[in-house]
């Protein structure tokens, strides 16, 4: 009897094992797949990144030859620059509350 089940069983596994084999191989071809497909999806978002630097490098180029460009950029950068200038010289030198006395004065 025990001998029959056996046997039974294995003949009934037999198909479920060879399954599992195949799927289990399966499993694998698609792991290498999705490598494959994250490989060459990493390698194409790459060369877009690339050609994005490169069309924003000829963008900044045209951007710089444009003389309106370093007029409106003059006009945030000089006040700052003088600004920051007062700033230390006032630091160095100790300006601190010489006009406010000055005006008082008067």
């Amino acid at each position: 009897m025990i001998a029959l089940l056996s046997f039974l069983i294995k003949v009934g596994l037999s198909g479920v094992v060879e399954r599992g084999i195949k799927l289990m191989e399966r499993r694998a071809e698609l792991e290498v797949d999705k490598e494959k497909l994250r490989t060459e999806l990493t390698a194409e978002y790459m060369r877009q990144v690339v050609e994005e630097t490169r069309f924003m490098a000829d963008f900044n180029k045209a951007k710089f030859s444009f003389p309106w460009f370093w007029m409106f950029a003059a006009l945030f950068v000089l006040p700052l620059g003088f600004w920051w200038a007062a700033v230390i010289l006032d630091s160095v030198f100790g300006f601190r509350g010489t006009w406010l006395t000055c005006r008082r004065a008067k």
